[in-house]
Parts: C-alpha cells; sequence; structure tokens
C-alpha cells in the first residue's frame, strides 16, 4: 500500500485488498480536509504502477454509490 502524509498525519492512503492470483482490489481513502486536490487519483495511478510491477493483471475498483467522484 501507499499513503501520503501531510504534516506528520496520513492525508490519504491507497491499499491492495483481496489479492488472488493475479488480482486485487483497491481500498483508498482521503481524508476530508486533503478531499478534491487530485490525491486519490495520484495515489491511484502510483498503486497502479506498482501493481503491474508486481505481476497484478486485473484491479478491481468498487465504492459507495453516494461517492460520485469516486465512481468517475
Amino acid at each position: 500500500g501507499l499513503c501520503l502524509v501531510y504534516e506528520n498525519q496520513i492525508a490519504a492512503w491507497c491499499l491492495s485488498e483481496y489479492n488472488t492470483q493475479g488480482r486485487c482490489e483497491i481500498g483508498i481513502a482521503t481524508q476530508e480536509p486533503h478531499q478534491r486536490k487530485g490525491i486519490a487519483t495520484a495515489l491511484t495511478n502510483a498503486f497502479l504502477n506498482e501493481a503491474a510491477q508486481r505481476g497484478y493483471q486485473h484491479v478491481g475498483w468498487d465504492c459507495w454509490e453516494n461517492n460520485i467522484a469516486s465512481a468517475a
């Protein structure tokens, strides 16, 4: 997983969940004061690069229905 630290506190994190043969799911969260700044997008891109380097061929993404930014 990856995390972004801002002023000695975790602002956002992105973890690999439900790992199976060549597949994983993304678990991601951004603390409210840091939302809408592109942090989740940057972490997702870094996560996908790392997943590819580790041989994952399929990455799943689910989110709450009311999480419009994540669903987009």
